[in-house]
């Protein structure tokens, strides 16, 4: 499957999450991925426990993050999962300067691993499963 960025600045792509369209940020430095806390209720994600753990940011801030249970992440037929909950307001903000486009989350690299999800960095493309 091969998807265009929505935009040339950033790969960020549009995706269903729990059935309703969003635009998540595919950031391969990030070690996990994220959802923004405050969407949960539009998307119907039920949130639990705190992560047990210490989650360090970009700006080297720590961040609570919480456990999602029912989040199903779907791209043109790839689903991702394994999404914490966490409030992006920051990270969005950045984004939405630089690129006009909203964001709700992050795909991060061990989700990008798992989708075998390639980025054509001179196409703005990414190809995601399994593909010739």
């Amino acid at each position: 499957m091969i998807v265009k960025s929505l935009s040339d600045k950033r790969f960020i792509i549009q995706a269903l999450i729990n059935g309703k369209s969003g635009n998540l940020l595919i950031d391969t430095g990030a070690s996990i991925s994220l959802i923004n806390s405050n969407v949960v209720k539009k998307y119907n994600i039920k949130l639990g426990s705190v992560f047990n753990g210490s989650v360090i940011n970009a700006s080297g801030d720590s961040m609570e993050i919480r456990h999602t249970q029912n989040l199903i992440v779907d791209i043109e037929g790839i689903h991702i999962c394994q999404f914490y909950a966490t409030d992006l307001t920051n990270i969005i903000s950045s984004i939405k300067k630089e690129t006009d486009i909203d964001i709700c989350g992050i795909i991060g690299l061990a989700q990008i691993k798992s989708s075998e999800m390639q980025i054509i960095a001179e196409d703005n493309i990414i190809k995601l499963g399994y593909w010739q």
